[in-house]
């Protein structure tokens, strides 16, 4: 079967059973899980924001998981990083040929994939910088023209360094406009009795 750009979204609130059901429908379709929640992310984070990493296991079979337990607690994570990490695992899970399950979470960071924010980049490449460096301000005033008119129009063309700043930025959105294009989104939302979700959270804590 391929899997190739399709991408299951389960959502919910907390404690409704999200991973459980996408873990079950995992192991059925080949499937990998990508965390949408802006707690998971943090090594050690377990109480609170509903990390049961037990919870990935079916008939002693891990499902593969990403964006879970990636950074110390006390880093920097935001929503840029989410979106451009998401696109990362997106590409490494569909060239295995298995599916995406993008489960959350958290509604800011399901909306920016699902409906293609376009977001300004934060980190430079530094690498990429330094090459833009080599070329004369009138060799990166016509790249950038090449790339976004509507960035060449608004950025001050007499500052090299807001010019090279505005090439990045073209850059690395087109990417991602060139990857979310494709994506095609199946969401599923599930819902449960308010009492029993309160009890629920509560068990959690």
């Amino acid at each position: 079967m391929n899997f190739e750009n399709k991408i299951i979204v389960v959502l919910g609130p907390t404690a409704v059973g999200k991973t459980k059901f996408a873990v079950n429908l995992a192991s059925k379709f080949s499937g990998e899980i990508i965390s949408a929640d802006s707690r998971q992310v943090y090594i050690g984070m377990d109480i609170g924001s509903g990390k049961d990493l037990n919870e990935y296991y079916i008939n002693d079979q891990k499902i593969q998981t990403h964006l879970i337990d990636i950074i110390k607690p006390n880093c920097e994570f935001n929503l840029y990083l989410f979106q451009k990490l998401f696109y990362i695992a997106q590409q490494e899970i569909s060239s295995r040929n298995n599916l995406p399950f993008l489960v959350g979470g958290t509604g800011l960071y399901l909306s920016s994939v699902i409906q293609k924010y376009s977001l300004p980049i934060i980190n430079f490449n530094s690498e990429r910088a330094s090459k833009l460096e080599t070329h004369s301000a009138d060799e990166l005033i016509a790249i950038l023209k090449d790339l976004n008119p509507h960035l060449h129009n608004t950025t001050d063309l007499k500052d090299k360094e807001r010019i090279i700043r505005a090439i990045l930025i073209a850059e690395e959105n087109e990417q991602n406009k060139l990857t979310g294009e494709k994506l095609q989104f199946l969401v599923i939302g599930i819902k449960e009795d308010r009492e029993l979700l309160k009890r629920k959270i509560r068990e959690r804590l």
